[in-house]
Parts: C-alpha cells; structure tokens; sequence
C-alpha cells in the first residue's frame, strides 16, 4: 500500500526556489505540482529554509554588498475544489541577521572544491545589504528580526492528465525595511508530469511560465517588471518509502541597467537530496540547493519539509 501510495504521490515536487533576499520581491511560485487535489483532498505543509548568501562588487559607478542569513518557517494548505481545481496558500515568517552559518558555509565549499566568492574575507556572521551608484547610497540595510514575508494564494486547473495550470498572486505583507518582501505580483506557469511508467521507479516533471511585478522599494530603478522562469525534477524511488530527487530552477535577469553580475545573471539553483514517506498521509523531506550559476543566487540553502495529506 505504501509503494502505491508513493508513486500516486510523485507528482508532489519540492517546494524550493531562489530564496536570495533581493529575490523575495519577485513572484517566484513553487514548481512541478502536475497533479491537482480532488474534492476533499488536503495537504498542509511546515517548510524551514536556511539560506546563507555572501557577494560583494563594485565598479567605477557602482559598489553593492550583499552578506547575511534567512531562516524562513513557510506554512501551507492546499485544497482541491471540484471540477479539476485546487487552491493554496502560504505565509512565511522570517527571521533575518548575520546567522552562524559562515564557517561552516566555507568549510563547505573548501570540501566540495566549490568556490566560496570571497565569503573568507568579510567578516562572520555579519548582516549588511548595501548598494552605491554613482555616489549615492540607495540601500543600506543593516538591522536584523523577524518578520512576516509575502504571503501567496493561488489556484490549479487540470487542464488534462498531468498538467496543470497554476496562476499565484503575491500579497505584500512582507517589511521592506527588513528585505522580507512587501511587494505585489502574480505569477502564471504550467506544471507537466514525465511520461514514466508506473514501475519504472522514476517520477519527474518540467515547467515554466512568467510573472509580473510591481514596482519594489527596494532596488526599484533597476528592478525588471518581469521575469520568466523555468524547471525541471527528477526522482527515483530506493524503497517504496525512500526517493532520491534532483531539481533546477531557472529564471531571467531580475535587474537591468547594472553591470555587476550579481544583479545582471539570470539565475539557476541546483537542488539535492530526498524524501521519505512515513505514512501514506506524512511525508519529511531533506535538501540541499547550490548556486549554479554562481552569484546569481544565494550559494547556500538547506530544506527541511513536512507535509501532512
């Protein structure tokens, strides 16, 4: 029953994406939710992500530091509808500051042979997101908390088996003056489900689609009003119980009229690791993401999930 169960579920992709703090003003939506709940069905989630991120450029115009650490506790529930839709929502609370994570980060890369950015010379543990043009201070953030982030509501359709259209507004309940968000958009995507067969062992899906944004605080005069983006996932079941799973996720430039390549890059995250079902109703996941497009994201992610069917 547990092997059923498991393959039913496979359409159920990590939720991760770019967690960088200049990020959070774009509506980035989770991906690779092909499957839609039925009437009746439910799933609430408790998802921690910790995220550390160190750049630091400059140029003749420009100078822009970007050194600190999120933990963000995300708590979801979704719902099917009826009549092929589900509908969702989630709230984050994040706390934000220099973190503890620094050593560890390098000692890290150091063992991975992954270049560390010149996270070894700033100082540990420190929270600063400052940005220069031309002389002129546009950011300069240095106080640490907790805050609400943005909260996401959105809506699936089953537009035919395994693929759904999914569309998400992004409310601004988030501090700017913490980076946590505070900024209004919606995003539109489709999530298609890998042809596997049922006792291959293997699960998958690819997406993409767009968002719109609204004009942030933060960084406005070089923010993008859109971004597209892209991803895919791949699985394969060790037990009944137990899936390995690998996940990208791509997006365009979120900045323009820069030439540093921490805000020019479009961005691609590269996420590791597993899940476990511990009944056909609780599942934990465990997963790494790197940066693989380098300085276009944060270069550290942990993920932790529980999921409750």
């Amino acid at each position: 029953a547990l092997a059923a169960t498991a393959a039913a579920q496979a359409w159920d992709a990590l939720p991760v994406f770019n967690q960088g703090t200049f990020a959070r003003s774009f509506a980035l939506p989770m991906l690779g939710q092909s499957r839609v709940l039925g009437a009746g069905q439910s799933e609430v989630r408790s998802d921690y992500d910790l995220t550390t991120e160190y750049y630091a450029d400059s140029n003749a115009h420009e100078n822009l530091v970007m050194d600190g650490e999120t933990s963000r506790f995300a708590f979801s529930y979704r719902q099917g509808l009826g009549h092929a839709l589900d509908w969702s929502i989630e709230v984050p609370v994040l706390i934000v500051g220099g973190g503890f994570m620094d050593h560890f980060v390098q000692e890290w890369h150091r063992a991975f042979g992954l270049p560390d950015g010149g996270r070894q010379y700033a100082p540990d543990n420190r929270y600063l997101y400052s940005y220069q043009r031309d002389g002129v201070t546009l950011l300069d953030a240095t106080r640490s908390g907790t805050t609400l982030g943005d909260t996401r509501v959105g809506l699936g359709w089953q537009a035919s088996p395994g693929l759904a259209l999914r569309g998400m507004l992004q409310l601004p309940t988030g501090s700017r003056s913490h980076l946590t968000g505070g900024n209004l958009g919606a995003a539109l995507w489709g999530d298609l489900a890998l042809p596997f067969a049922a006792d291959s062992g293997f699960d998958g899906f690819v997406s993409a689609g767009g968002n719109l944004e609204n004009r942030s605080s933060v960084l406005s005069s070089l923010q993008r009003r859109w971004a597209a983006f892209a991803g895919g996932g791949l699985g394969y079941h060790l037990t009944p119980a137990l899936e390995l799973r690998s996940q990208v996720y791509a997006h365009t430039a979120l900045f323009q009229d820069t030439e540093l390549s921490g805000l020019k890059k479009p961005g691609l995250q590269l996420t590791l690791g597993g899940s476990y079902q511990f009944s056909p109703r609780v599942g934990f996941d465990l997963v790494f993401q790197e940066d693989a497009v380098t300085n276009s994201s944060p270069d550290f992610s942990l993920h932790l999930g529980l999921v409750y069917r």
